[in-house]
């Protein structure tokens, strides 16, 4: 969808990465990085890649969990 949003505030980003197969009980990380889609190349801020991290603990083996992407 489109939003629009106040280019002089903190901007996040959410995206739902879906999980499949996983081990219950086991610690795995997911990195992303933000993507233009028009463009196909990463979104940049300061000539620097949007990227995030997220390390979580499986309590089922197939779900979701949420990458969050911060623009300042």
């Amino acid at each position: 969808g489109l939003k629009v949003v106040n280019p002089l505030t903190k901007v996040t980003i959410t995206d739902a990465v879906k999980y499949h197969d996983l081990i219950v009980g086991k610690t795995y990380t997911v990195n992303g990085v933000l993507m233009d889609k028009a463009t196909e190349k990463p979104v940049l801020v300061d000539g620097k890649e949007v990227t995030s991290t997220l390390t979580f603990v499986a309590e089922t083996t197939d779900g979701t969990v949420n990458l969050d992407f911060i623009l300042d």
